[in-house]
């Protein structure tokens, strides 16, 4: 993408507009992703967005990364790449306050000490319910994927959850094949009905526009497209109909401070961004 003076990638967008929804002193859990372009979604733009709430309007922001918390998100070891931060093994070698186990990380999520809670997913649907678990029928799926990890604790437990996911009819769906975290449901206060006790999804972060939901229906709508992206395009990439209210702004792109911050001394090798959409 491209500006009058300033040049940008689609993952800088995301992670710029992911920032600025983030707020000052509040706790945020990311996980380790896999690899590749996943890699990218679930770990590399949250991370990238935290540092950048950290250096502009959130510096208490706290990110608990999978066992690790308030990792010096300014440290990150030089020798990083994707594959060496997926391994567990890494964490030892990353500056942090403090390391949990396991048990401990599933403590802090059922007791609501997450504000905020980062996913992404295979399939997600109109009331923000997602998909990480198979394709198809799920007594003889097509295909089957990472299966739940911590996705459900992540959908139910934080005051706030935002996605990170690229857009397409494949991916935006009317209905998903396997619930594995929870939205809201079947819309309004079906969440609330069933007990669920977070907040849930707040918004969706896509490689074409940021998404929320409308508040009574709570049905997915547009909230901002992405700078060179029609409504058409949006339109195109979803399977169901999204809320489209009647003035739909760009969304603010990164600024020259802020690319500059992301290229020098956030991702300076190009470790959490490095892969782009295809």
């Amino acid at each position: 993408m491209r500006g009058a003076a300033v040049q940008w990638t689609v993952n800088e967008v995301m992670a710029a507009a992911l920032a600025r929804l983030l707020r000052d002193d509040e706790m945020a859990f990311v996980g380790v992703g896999t690899g590749g372009r996943a890699f990218t979604l679930t770990f590399g733009i949250p991370v990238t967005a935290a540092r950048l709430a950290q250096c502009f309007q959130a510096p208490g922001l706290a990110l608990q990364l999978g066992s690790l918390v308030s990792p010096r998100l300014d440290a990150l070891p030089s020798s990083a790449t994707e594959h060496s931060i997926t391994n567990i093994r890494y964490a030892l070698y990353w500056p942090a306050a403090a390391r949990l186990p396991a048990l401990d990380n599933m403590d802090v999520f059922t007791k609501g000490g997450l504000d905020v809670g980062f996913a992404s997913a295979a399939q997600i649907d109109r009331f923000g319910n997602t998909n990480i678990t198979c394709i198809g029928d799920p007594d003889r799926p097509k295909a089957r994927l990472v299966g739940c990890l911590a996705h459900p604790e992540l959908m139910a437990f934080p005051k706030r959850t935002f996605l990170i996911m690229d857009q397409s009819p494949r991916t935006f769906v009317e209905r998903v094949d396997y619930r594995t975290g929870v939205g809201y449901l079947t819309g309004g206060d079906s969440r609330k009905r069933a007990g669920i006790p977070g907040g849930g999804p707040e918004a969706v972060i896509t490689d074409k526009a940021v998404l929320d939901f409308e508040p009574e229906s709570k049905a997915m709508r547009i909230r901002s497209r992405h700078p060179g992206v029609s409504l058409e395009a949006i339109r195109a990439a979803t399977g169901f109909r999204l809320m489209e209210p009647d003035f739909i702004p760009e969304t603010v792109p990164p600024t020259a401070e802020e690319l500059d911050l992301i290229r020098t001394r956030i991702d300076p090798l190009r470790v959490l961004l490095g892969h782009d959409p295809r």
